[in-house]
């Protein structure tokens, strides 16, 4: 016997002596019968079990729903049951979406009956227009034919046409060529004119300021080459009035280069480089000089040059103005536009200033 099943034997045993002992105490004090079940004594296995109470949830979850935004019909499942892919869930109402389908059905069916009634008249149309044109019924090519024909002939007259003007074309452009070239040069030789008269003009104010520091006295001036290095000149130029002890000085630099129309190049030769930087330095003797000498002296000086180079001419300004760009146009071909766009202002404007400006530039011109 196994150790279980003898544990279960001495169990039933107490029990069993319970019982009887229970039961003789009791016959001894009541005289009373008393019922007693009874119940026989059998060997069996002890079970234990255990009750609870909760909510069984799944580890799991998901939602479903439809896409379509239809009204629910029918509910096929219950909270808890289990469905298997595949399953309906539920059913909607597609009575609405039924009818939706059947309506487009006609419409596609509509839609087609016409297209296949239209492509039948057209059939017939082309099979009429193709038994005109095999047998020369037809008035739409009757017409185009005509049109061809005189198209050619239009073509033919508009070619002809087309060659006599571009004869005309070619002699018009050659004479525009001869005419810019014929621009260009008295263009170029005008401004080769204008900056030689300039620069003339620059060197009589230069000896204009030289001859007034002369004439005023006890002036010291001059141009000093401070340092030359890396391509360019450090340069000083001055002027000291000895009696004031007024004193200007102007410090600048120049490049060893010369700017020309067809661009600028390096400046190597000595000489070349004592040009370049007495020229820049002259101005600026020039300015210092004119900086020493009181405004009033210089100005009296500038208007008795004018009234020189004015050689007394009375004339109003506009006729002397006339006068001047009717020779430029007669003698060189210069014309009054040209004249305006060198000399920076409309020719109505002149004073005689410009008048003597344009007297050099015809100088210069006519003497080659």
């Amino acid at each position: 016997m196994s150790k279980k099943k003898k544990i279960i034997g001495v169990v039933c045993g107490v029990v069993a002596v319970a019982v009887v002992g229970g039961y003789l105490l009791l016959n001894q004090n009541s005289g009373a019968a008393v019922m007693v079940s009874t119940e026989t004594l059998q060997q069996m296995d002890l079970q234990n079990t255990v009750s609870l109470t909760g909510v069984v949830e799944s580890e799991t979850d998901r939602k479903v729903y439809s896409t379509l935004s239809y009204l629910v019909e029918s509910v096929n499942v219950q909270v808890g049951d289990v469905v298997q892919a595949g399953d309906v869930l539920a059913q909607l109402d597609t009575e609405q979406l039924e009818m939706d389908i059947a309506q487009q059905q006609a419409a596609v069916d509509a839609s087609n009956s016409q297209s296949a009634h239209q492509i039948e008249v057209n059939r017939k149309a082309y099979e009429n227009a193709v038994e005109n044109y095999e047998n020369g019924l037809d008035s739409n090519a009757i017409s185009a034919e005509s049109g061809v024909n005189q198209a050619e002939s239009s073509l033919t007259q508009a070619e002809y046409g087309v060659d006599s003007a571009q004869l005309q074309v070619d002699a018009a452009e050659a004479a525009v060529r001869d005419a810019r070239e014929n621009y260009y040069i008295t263009r170029d030789q005008l401004n080769g004119n204008v900056d030689d008269a300039r620069e003339a003009l620059d060197d009589a104010e230069d000896a204009l300021a030289e001859t007034l520091a002369k004439t005023w006295g006890n002036i010291d001036y001059g141009i000093i080459e401070l340092e030359q290095k890396d391509g360019s000149s450090e340069m000083m130029a001055y002027a000291w009035d000895l009696e004031t002890n007024t004193r200007v000085t102007k410090i600048f630099s120049v490049e060893h280069k010369r700017d020309t129309k067809k661009g600028s190049y390096k400046l190597t030769d000595s000489r070349d480089i004592y040009e370049a930087t007495a020229n820049f330095g002259a101005r600026r003797m020039r300015a210092c000089i004119l900086g020493v000498i009181p405004g009033d002296v210089v100005d009296m000086a500038v208007e008795e040059c004018k009234k020189t180079m004015s050689n007394g001419d009375t004339r109003p300004m506009q006729e002397r103005i006339s006068q001047m760009l009717s020779v430029f146009k007669s003698e060189f071909g210069v014309t009054k536009e040209q004249v305006e766009e060198y000399v920076g202002r409309p020719a109505g404007s002149y004073g005689n200033e410009e008048i003597i400006l344009l007297q050099g530039v015809y100088k210069a011109i006519r003497d080659g």
